[in-house]
């Protein structure tokens, strides 16, 4: 009787433990997903008011003063990368794990009436797809969905069993009808052989699920595994500069992905 007495106590803290860890990771979801507040907007600096007509002017020997008008004034920096900011002409969404925290800035600032970013946390392939239809919430058919997660995944799920995930994860967005593009795992510091020889062996596959599910892929792989700079203390999460450089790596993929297929499947999406 005592013995499972006991039992029940530890299943019953074990269960408070796991809704707490929950919970947090909901709180900060939230917090990273919330809205920021509007600002209000700042006066033009180009607006240069012209005198009126009807304001008083002292005339002398019968000839009035030609009216002065002051040209206009374009402010321009020149250190701005023009491409860098503009809009796009359909609706991008990032969503992933807690190394597209940075790319609020990064990524999304690049096109800012257009880009949102979707963060969860620890999250693995399984979260994200559970949470679809809260990021495909009131967005247009011929949205692209950029994904990134795994890495949470990789040593503590099988690799069959993650490789069926991310094809459910795929087909959950594409259903829409939408377009997606997925990102490889990112290496990661200070862990083992084990970590690197299950990552790279889901990426190669993922090189090939993408050609099946006619989705996007890119692999940063090669461009973190080499460079701690890129990577924060902890060895998981990105640096300022990693973050920059995940930011333009998923940059590149969505521009090359529309060039190749943009216009054919924004015809379909159209047309269902």
């Amino acid at each position: 009787m005592g013995d499972k007495l006991s039992e029940d106590l530890n299943a019953a803290l074990r269960k408070i433990d796991a809704l707490t860890t929950k919970l947090e990771t909901l709180g900060e979801f939230v917090s990273l997903n919330a809205a920021p507040a509007a600002s209000p907007p700042a006066p033009d600096a180009n607006d240069v008011s012209v005198p009126s007509q009807e304001d008083f002017q002292v005339v002398r020997n019968n000839v009035s003063p030609r009216r002065r008008i002051i040209p206009k004034t374009k402010c321009q920096n020149r250190f701005q990368i023009l491409s860098d900011t503009a809009d796009d002409d359909e609706e991008i969404r990032i969503v992933g794990d807690s190394l597209t925290r940075g790319q609020l800035t990064e990524f999304c600032a690049r096109a800012p009436t257009t880009r949102r970013r979707f963060c969860i946390p620890g999250g693995g392939v399984q979260d994200v797809i559970d949470s679809v239809n809260g990021v495909a919430d009131q967005a247009p058919a011929t949205t692209t969905y950029v994904i990134h997660v795994g890495t949470n995944d990789v040593q503590r799920v099988r690799s069959e069993e993650l490789l069926d995930k991310y094809r459910q994860m795929i087909r959950a967005f594409k259903v829409k009808p939408s377009k997606v593009i997925l990102s490889g795992i990112i290496s990661r510091r200070q862990v083992g052989n084990r970590f690197y020889s299950i990552a790279t062996s889901i990426n190669r596959r993922l090189a090939n699920l993408y050609c099946e599910e006619n989705i996007g892929f890119v692999n940063p792989w090669d461009h973190f595994c080499y460079d701690a700079s890129l990577f924060s203390s902890d060895g998981l999460h990105l640096s300022q500069v990693g973050a920059a450089r995940f930011g333009r790596l998923m940059d590149d993929a969505v521009r090359d992905f529309r060039a190749k297929n943009g216009n054919v499947l924004a015809s379909q999406a159209r047309a269902e």
